[in-house]
């Protein structure tokens, strides 16, 4: 994060940090000429219409981005009135979502199994070094939803590999490794319910998702030790969802 201003600031965690390069990231693959180190602050009037318009982010994920540019905003500068409103838009997100949950109240079975960020980034964290390929597809798994906004099931147990783009046939799910130079990947999803949505043809850019510098290494990788065709196969064939969420489970301890 830039250098702050003022001496008075509030607490800058992992989670703020995740989502600051998760908007950068966004913004760089899709405008031209975003800095890091300044891009919330020339764009501070532009994001918050943004954020508030982009109908495939859900309110959560709204609610997150501006609680993290208003701490942002508010630690490089104490007095910058958009803190306060980027703030406000957070806590009315958040007042929406919890009188959802109040009317959706949860069941004993996922009261039993909730857990908060923290949990998953923590497991994440202590897991030793895999020994063999399943125990690496359960590590590569947690880090995919985690260190990422989490897909749809059916992208990570169909999406194959693609070098070029030009081997992009816009009908099946890839996981895109650009390697010259620092590896980039992106996740490109031809194949989904939401494809034929109206916002998906009015903008293309929708099925092209960089991902953060941290899980692009992860992923390049695990392509290197584990060479494939599938994202998560055995036996040469993708696994099933039923597989995923059974690695899921053993790797949280949760539903069992």
């Amino acid at each position: 994060m830039p250098r702050q201003i003022k001496n008075k600031t509030r607490p800058w965690n992992k989670i703020h940090i995740d989502r600051f390069n998760w908007l950068y990231n966004y913004m760089e693959a899709n405008y031209e000429n975003i800095n890091k180190d300044d891009f919330i602050d020339i764009n501070k009037r532009f994001l918050i219409e943004f954020i508030e318009e982009h109908k495939s982010w859900s309110d959560s994920s709204k609610e997150s981005f501006y609680f993290m540019i208003a701490r942002y905003l508010y630690n490089k500068n104490n007095n910058d009135r958009y803190s306060k409103i980027y703030s406000e838009k957070g806590f009315e997100l958040m007042q929406k979502t919890k009188t959802i949950t109040e009317k959706n109240e949860l069941d004993d079975k996922e009261k039993e199994n909730y857990r908060e960020y923290d949990f998953f980034i923590n497991i994440l964290e202590e897991l030793p070094e895999p020994s063999n390929l399943k125990d690496h597809y359960k590590k590569l798994l947690l880090s995919l939803l985690i260190l990422q906004p989490p897909l749809r099931t059916s992208y990570y147990n169909t999406a194959k590999l693609l070098s070029s783009v030009k081997d992009n046939d816009k009908k099946t799910n890839y996981i895109y490794l650009n390697r010259r130079g620092k590896p980039k990947a992106y996740y490109i999803v031809n194949k989904d319910k939401a494809s034929n949505y109206k916002i998906y043809s009015m903008d293309k850019t929708l099925n092209k998702i960089e991902l953060s510098p941290e899980l692009s290494l992860i992923i390049n990788n695990s392509f290197i030790k584990y060479p494939r065709k599938y994202l998560f196969e055995l036996d040469d064939k993708p696994v099933s969802d039923t597989t995923l969420l059974n690695w899921l489970r053993k790797i949280t301890k949760l539903i069992r």
